[in-house]
């Protein structure tokens, strides 16, 4: 929805001249909401440097709810529509006045064909010599000119989609953040704004609203025993007594799931304190670019020695 709208107020400089500042994410999500029925509302409220203000959608005007007569101009603008003119893809079918058209592509086509030389490519990378039936291989394209030049997909994106999901993304793709998951999925200041409880708040951020507070902890999934020695060995727990493999679990102070890491082995070598320095030495999922200098990270003591 962030990709698509975005609402501003009109503000003043020290000049005297008006220009247009954004709302953040989170007042730029509920307004929408407003906006569009969804929540049932024709106002949105909020708090800013202690100050209580309310968004009227009926008069388009923001004001402090201690003087109503103190009013802004707000404004709401569609990105693409009001952006500038750009040029949908050349090899792209007629929409047919539709935001969003999903196609299956031909075997024969050349676009097919690309997306399987990749597919191959990335795939099997020549350490699999089995034998690949194209007839069962289905490509499909979709086609939305909303959120057209919006995303380019990461590399780390796109293996864990289609680890997860089963979709492959090829290379210089773009794709709908819908697609997207771990850390890709969700802005910093949405998830700070939206997933942070007010008692995590008050004990760990001093009420700033710009932290995230995310809890880390290790889990487990049993698996069965397998029959070849090198990777049973690894997957043994000495703590369970039991095979099973240890993803890396990272949620908000509300529960939210925001990423889901891993999985690694079950041996010594893979404890908490050693899987947290192996996420940040490899940036699994650009987690150095998403978390930022002010935010708290809720541990145990199994992970002590992975912090400096």
């Amino acid at each position: 929805m962030n990709d698509q709208v975005q609402w501003f107020f009109k503000e003043i400089d020290q000049t005297g001249k008006q220009f247009l500042q954004e709302y953040p994410d989170l007042i730029n999500m509920h307004l929408e909401n407003a906006h569009r029925g969804i929540s049932g509302r024709s106002d949105v409220d909020f708090e800013a440097s202690g100050v209580k203000y309310v968004i009227d959608l009926n008069t388009m005007k923001e004001y402090p709810v201690n003087d109503p007569t103190d009013t802004v101009e707000v404004i709401r603008r569609e990105k693409l529509k009001d952006a500038e003119t750009f040029n949908l893809p050349s090899k792209w079918d007629d929409n047919n006045d539709q935001n969003l058209k999903v196609i299956t592509l031909l075997n024969n086509s050349q676009e097919f064909m690309d997306v399987e030389k990749m597919f191959k490519t990335s795939v099997f990378n020549g350490h699999f010599k089995v034998q690949f039936n194209a007839s069962t291989f289905k490509v499909t394209k979709k086609q939305n000119s909303n959120r057209h030049k919006l995303i380019v997909v990461p590399n780390e994106a796109k293996t864990q989609t289609f680890i997860d999901k089963g979709i492959f993304i090829s290379t210089n793709s773009r794709c709908c953040s819908d697609h997207l998951v771990g850390f890709n999925h969700m802005s910093h200041s949405v998830f700070a704004q939206s997933h942070t409880t007010s008692t995590a708040k008050t004990l760990f951020t001093g009420n700033n609203e710009d932290t995230a507070v995310l809890i880390l902890d290790g889990t487990y999934i049993y698996i069965q025993k397998s029959s070849y020695h090198k990777f049973q060995k690894k997957t043994y727990s000495m703590h369970k007594n039991r095979p099973l493999v240890k993803p890396m679990i990272i949620v908000g102070s509300d529960g939210y799931i925001l990423s889901v890491l891993g999985s690694y082995y079950a041996n010594a070598h893979n404890n908490d304190a050693s899987i947290t320095k192996h996420l940040f030495k490899t940036n699994a999922e650009d987690i150095k670019q998403w978390i930022k200098d002010d935010d708290v990270l809720v541990v145990d003591r199994g992970f002590r020695e992975s912090f400096p």
